[in-house]
């Protein structure tokens, strides 16, 4: 349980960060992916605090990082069976 608040008040710090620098009131797909592949701060969360803190959440540019995420980290590989 404190290794989850851990890691939301370091995503929470993380995000700020990334909402400040968000270039054209948009949060860019890349910068939310890798808060949750690096620092595992949920997608959806991100995504819901873009919109509230009136920046515009690129969920495509998100769901592109995610999947070559997982196509680069092997979990998109079949499995292999000796």
């Amino acid at each position: 349980e404190k290794d989850f608040f851990r890691t939301i008040a370091r995503g929470l710090s993380l995000f700020d960060a990334a909402a400040d620098k968000a270039k054209g009131g948009v949060l860019d797909g890349e910068t939310a992916a890798d808060l949750l592949t690096t620092h595992g701060f949920p997608g959806d969360m991100t995504a819901q605090m873009a919109i509230e803190r009136g920046l515009t959440f690129d969920q495509a540019g998100f769901d592109a990082a995610i999947k070559r995420h997982t196509l680069v980290s092997g979990q998109g590989r079949a499995s292999f069976v000796v």
